[in-house]
């Protein structure tokens, strides 16, 4: 790092005495920063509005709003902020929607000392973390023969684009100038995909995309 991080840490009251032990931790290191420990995302959200953050961890689990959420939140209010996801989960989904709103890193509760050290050292630098075990699960997801069937492999090319903007949260306009289609097009094949894919909805497609690993 070339210079100290400022760090803010966002935890639920819940796990206080990890919390404590979190902080504890960094505060012994000269590279790191800890400007604040607070509970709520709200809070979070406060501190950054009056302070200069260069990187946020957040408990995935924090109440009020979820760290997908606050992540997101991040990302569009302060883009310069560097994200550090905190779990117990190593959820290949969960990292499916974080990397939709540009996620930093990605850290296990049950991580070593170094490993957390290692990541802040990455984002410091510029760069994205993730574990090596959460990898190796998000390939095996990806490249497993479960993810693939027969409703998938009827899709058109165009289609698979059409559905991974739809689930990326694109508009009908945006996927149009997106991929140098008219709105109308847009249009047709949404309700193509609805038919050929039997979902219900947009909500249903979105749904699909991610069960099928076709948004990465």
């Amino acid at each position: 790092m070339l210079r100290p991080q400022k760090v803010l840490i966002v935890i639920t009251d819940d796990y206080r005495i990890f919390l404590e032990g979190l902080v504890s931790l960094l505060e012994k290191e000269p590279h790191v920063n800890v400007v604040k420990a607070v509970p709520r995302m709200e809070d979070a959200l406060v501190v950054m509005s009056k302070q200069s953050i260069d990187i946020a961890i957040i408990d995935i689990t924090t109440p009020s709003m979820d760290g997908v959420e606050l992540n997101r939140l991040i990302k569009k209010k302060h883009p310069k902020v560097k994200t550090l996801v905190l779990t117990t989960l190593c959820n290949p989904g969960m990292i499916l929607r974080l990397v939709r709103h540009d996620i930093d890193g990605y850290f296990l509760k049950n991580g070593s000392k170094t490993t957390l050290l290692e990541a802040l050292f990455t984002l410091a630098n510029g760069r994205k973390y993730f574990p090596r075990e959460l990898k190796e699960k998000y390939i095996e997801m990806h490249f497993s023969d479960r993810g693939v069937d027969r409703q998938t492999t009827i899709l058109s090319k165009r289609e698979r684009e059409v559905l991974q903007l739809i689930a990326t949260e694109y508009t009908a306009p945006e996927i149009a100038e997106k991929l140098f289609i008219s709105q109308h097009t847009v249009n047709a094949h949404r309700k193509n995909l609805i038919t050929k894919l039997g979902v219900k909805s947009i909500a249903g497609l979105v749904k699909y995309a991610y069960q099928k690993g076709i948004v990465y």
